[in-house]
């Protein structure tokens, strides 16, 4: 995306887009790594304003550290997704009663942590992996603590939303994705688009 278009898209669309928007808000709050940018790229299809904001540690923590900041950042758009909605779902689903919840998983907690290495032996040390996860570099030896924190809180999440009809638990791989979606969100099947793959990564099995 060019400058332009990001500097409108973050400081007058976002703002301008809460006059005529009637949707309710959806928060993608499965871990990184788990098709979240696919998820917010299927909802833009869907017509959904979506952030396309990689928010830097400091934001994040601010985010965390202050609700205001929060609330804030969240009206800005319909939907949302990674960090640090991941760690919020809980205030988020009481500040917004009409909103509706998507936890993202991989077929295994393994393939996620796969995922999670590659990118970060390959981008390096990370301040938001710091947060989230405890270490600013995620390595092969961390794997059984990592998978720990993926179970975790899928466990919690799942438990938080028990017996509503909030949540919709999405596997990646799942080849009816848009399907599961739309039905969700009571959007008619025949408006779905086809759910598109962001960030393919390329894998080295050497490092796991």
């Amino acid at each position: 995306m060019n400058k332009i278009k990001k500097h409108l898209h973050y400081h007058v669309f976002s703002h301008l887009y809460r006059f005529y928007s009637s949707k309710e808000k959806v928060f993608g709050i499965g871990l990184n790594k788990t098709g979240t940018s696919s998820l917010g790229h299927f909802f833009e299809l869907l017509g959904y304003y979506h952030s396309w904001e990689t928010y830097s540690a400091e934001k994040i923590l601010k985010m965390l550290n202050d609700k205001k900041i929060m609330i804030k950042e969240a009206n800005r758009f319909d939907m949302h997704e990674d960090w640090p909605w991941a760690k919020l779902y809980k205030d988020l689903s009481v500040l917004y009663k009409g909103a509706r919840f998507i936890l993202t998983l991989r077929d295994t907690p393994e393939q996620w942590f796969n995922s999670l290495i590659n990118t970060s032996i390959n981008h390096g040390p990370n301040k938001t992996n710091k947060i989230f996860y405890g270490k600013d570099l995620i390595k092969k030896e961390d794997k059984q603590k990592m998978i720990d924190i993926y179970n975790k809180h899928k466990d919690n999440v799942i438990s938080f939303f028990n017996d509503t009809d909030r949540l919709l638990v999405l596997n990646t791989s799942d080849c009816e994705k848009e399907k599961k979606i739309c039905k969700f969100l009571n959007i008619p099947t025949k408006t779905c688009y086809k759910y598109p793959h962001s960030n393919k990564g390329k894998y080295d099995t050497s490092i796991y």
